[in-house]
């Protein structure tokens, strides 16, 4: 019968633990330079936060997938432009804007008696539409 290996026979592997110690607080630092942008949930939409110091960069983006492809914008290293939150911000707002006009005037024209002002309401809740659509369209190219 033969004799099985009983013992550890691999020889443990001796680290430098300033020499690691060292490396990964380097690589801490660099990312915390960087920034880690995450989406999470808000009302309404979701907000793109900087997941090391907890602020946000942006507030109620409409679309998931327009935020998703902020972050990943913004957690990618090899991309210089970065989308300035200011610009993303005010079309946003635009957004929302154009979204709750045309909550105001489903409204109007459901209430309203008088056919001038339903037509109005009709017409400027087709322009609300058309500016959502381009809004839109502008936001999918992050």
């Amino acid at each position: 019968m033969k004799n099985l290996a009983t013992k550890y026979t691999r020889k443990k592997q001796n680290y430098n633990k300033k020499h690691l110690a060292k490396k990964l607080d380097d690589l801490s630092n660099k990312v915390a330079k960087r920034g880690v942008y995450v989406i999470r949930p808000a009302e309404p939409g979701f907000n793109i936060v900087n997941y090391i110091n907890n602020s946000v960069y942006v507030y109620s983006v409409p679309f998931k997938k327009t935020a998703k492809a902020i972050c990943k914008t913004l957690n990618d290293k090899k991309i210089e432009n970065k989308p300035q939150p200011e610009r993303i911000q005010k079309e946003c707002d635009i957004f929302y804007k154009h979204y709750n006009d045309i909550h105001f005037y489903k409204y109007t024209i459901k209430t309203t008696k008088i056919m001038e002002r339903r037509l109005i309401a009709q017409t400027r809740m087709d322009e609300s539409i058309g500016m959502l659509k381009n809004i839109r369209q502008k936001l999918s190219y992050y």
